[in-house]
């Protein structure tokens, strides 16, 4: 999955976590990472393999002093659980 990139108001370097949960209140969480940096403008992270359904999430960014605000929820709709591509690479 990918997301862009943050700017920093004091032009510090940025890195990002993300969390994934199976429930729109967002109290089931099933995915965690910290210490996400940018290439070339965009964010790009593993959340493993997840089963069909539906689930939702969410990232910000971390100066290291300062955490962002958390995104806006977003939703990621694993329709297949055959055969998926991650980061360009097929997945069973």
């Amino acid at each position: 999955m990918t997301f862009g990139e943050s700017r920093d108001v004091e032009g510090d370097s940025l890195s990002y976590e993300v969390e994934i949960y199976t429930d729109a209140r967002m109290t089931n969480r099933v995915f965690y990472e910290e210490g996400l940096v940018s290439e070339s403008g965009k964010i790009t992270f593993d959340a493993g393999i997840l089963a069909k359904g539906v689930y939702y999430w969410r990232a910000r960014a971390f100066d290291g002093e300062d955490y962002g605000s958390w995104s806006g929820t977003r939703v990621i709709n694993v329709a297949d659980e055959a055969v998926r591509r991650v980061n360009g690479r097929k997945v069973q």
